[in-house]
């Protein structure tokens, strides 16, 4: 009942879902009776096997993270290289199966423009791209580390600036049907940008404590088409928004308004 009305469906993510294929086949199976849409977000490093295709079959959608586009730089990033998730892409551009490209922007690593053009030249090669996600690089979790008394891997790596962003966006949405998103959201859908009238999702708090508004032109992948961020003053509009919802309650107690409301209304269900 709200699956579909909403558009939405089931997405298995991890961890790494491709380990589970014996438990996830007969899931996806049931989910399939229902006609429930279903991605999957996977590293894709993993042998093209009986399973797995299956699975494949099974599969709306698959995210697919891009750890190196250049296979020694992904095995000393990650610890393995690049041949089965490069293999696994081609497969699914092969059978037509619908993907989406991410690629975690890390400077010093993953954002020299020789690399970006690598990947471009790659992703030219797949036929089933509908998005590609530029995801910057950022250390909310090095507290967990410092918690434990761990020393974090990538300490002396800073994060990626809107700057590193817009600068391999340039490289990538140069690719024939690629798209290029900065997806930053924690939710979205609570209001619409005055300019542009997308959707607004908030982000959580940066390390000063600032919390910011994206216009959702940012999540959907129209031809090279990308807003600009909408930032806003999170207080401002904790405030102003709490004077509307007092405005909307004190109108909908009037019982007079609500009659000539109804009497505007065209149908039954409206009333």
């Amino acid at each position: 009942n709200y699956i579909k009305p909403s558009g939405g469906g089931v997405t298995v993510s991890g961890g790494e879902p491709l380990l589970q294929t014996r438990s996830l086949i007969p899931l996806f199976e049931e989910l399939k009776k229902y006609n429930i849409h279903i991605a999957v977000d996977t590293s894709g490093m993993f042998s093209l096997t009986d399973n797995v295709k299956k699975l494949i079959d099974l599969t709306d959608l698959f995210l697919l993270d891009i750890k190196h586009i250049v296979p020694a730089k992904c095995k000393e990033l990650v610890g393995f290289s690049n041949e089965l998730e490069i293999e696994f892409a081609k497969y699914l551009s092969e059978i037509g199966k619908p993907m989406w490209i991410r690629q975690v922007l890390v400077p010093g690593y993953t954002d020299s423009e020789e690399d970006l053009l690598k990947l471009k030249e790659f992703l030219s090669t797949l036929k089933t791209v509908e998005k590609v996600e530029i995801l910057p690089y950022h250390d909310l979790g090095k507290f967990k580390w410092e918690n434990m008394g761990l020393k974090y891997p990538l300490d002396d790596v800073r994060p990626a600036t809107t700057e590193d962003f817009e600068r391999a966006k340039k490289v990538i949405q140069a690719t024939k049907g690629s798209r290029a998103v900065k997806n930053d959201y924690l939710f979205k859908g609570l209001l619409r940008c005055y300019d542009c009238k997308g959707y607004i999702g908030i982000r959580s708090p940066d390390k000063n404590g600032n919390i910011y508004g994206r216009c959702q032109r940012y999540a959907r992948y129209s031809k090279f088409d990308v807003c600009s961020p909408h930032n806003f003053n999170y207080q401002v509009f904790e405030e102003n928004m709490i004077v509307v919802l007092r405005e909307i309650c004190k109108e909908y107690s009037d019982k007079k308004k609500l009659e000539e409301i109804a009497k505007k209304s065209k149908s039954k269900e409206d009333k």
